[in-house]
């Protein structure tokens, strides 16, 4: 830290205080952090794309098949769109795939992906 006196009002001295950067409060620079391997990566990369994959595949299947069901039942009785059947197709699949994510989550844990090893600093980069 550092002090500068100034006077710089008419009443008085006015005390203006500089801080510098602080070394203690700092953030951790990537230059203290050893940079993870090409293996964790990939292994970083495969262990978060699965689940989206998995999930992405169940979500889009509750979605068309809602969808097409309520297209040709109530789109029908009703006379509504196709695309507002779309949109109730939508809104079945977003509760399943909240009833569901962690059918999802324990699907893609029984596959016993290699674990990255990255740590917490590794992971902030």
């Amino acid at each position: 830290q550092s002090l500068a006196l100034g006077s710089s009002h008419h009443f008085g001295r006015r005390l203006s205080i500089r801080l510098k950067s602080s070394v203690a409060a700092a953030p951790k620079k990537k230059d203290d952090v050893i940079l993870p391997t090409k293996e964790q990566l990939h292994m970083l990369a495969y262990r978060a794309a699965i689940p989206m994959v998995g999930f992405g595949f169940m979500d889009n299947l509750v979605m068309i098949t809602a969808g097409e069901a309520i297209d040709s039942t109530l789109g029908v009785a009703l006379g509504i769109s196709t695309m507002t059947a779309a949109g109730f197709g939508q809104c079945c699949s977003d509760v399943a795939g909240n009833l569901s994510g962690g059918t999802v989550d324990a699907a893609v844990t029984r596959m016993k992906l290699q674990h990255h090893g990255s740590s917490e600093n590794q992971l902030d980069l």
